[in-house]
């Protein structure tokens, strides 16, 4: 009797243990930590700026169209780091070793920009 006692409560804490090993699974599972990379924050405004200079617009065109880039570049910064589940940092902010996903951002700011267009 003594014995099977015993071999119900090894049982039971055997199971204690699994269900605590899977909730701690599941919870590492969806709460993975976030990479950091380095995004060329400077180098994309340039660029930006390189453009609207080559254009023959007014100042009010001009204004449109810097209000309407920083608001797609912030939100497709944020769209970029939750689905990527990264922390962008810019790059003067980073002194090696870090992936630079400048070409991916400026890819999708671009898309999004040409969509809004369209």
């Amino acid at each position: 009797m003594k014995k099977q006692i015993q071999l119900i409560h090894q049982q039971k804490v055997l199971w204690g243990c699994l269900f605590l090993l899977s909730i701690l699974s599941l919870y590492l599972l969806l709460n993975q930590p976030k990479t950091l990379v380095q995004f060329d924050l400077k180098g994309t405004i340039s660029t930006f700026e390189s453009d609207i200079a080559k254009r023959q617009l007014t100042i009010e065109q001009q204004n449109v169209i810097i209000k309407r880039f920083t608001q797609q570049l912030d939100i497709t910064l944020d769209s970029y780091s939750d689905e990527h589940n990264l922390v962008i940092l810019v790059s003067p902010a980073v002194i090696t070793g870090l992936d630079d996903v400048t070409a991916s951002i400026q890819e999708a700011l671009f898309i999004a920009l040409s969509n809004k267009d369209a």
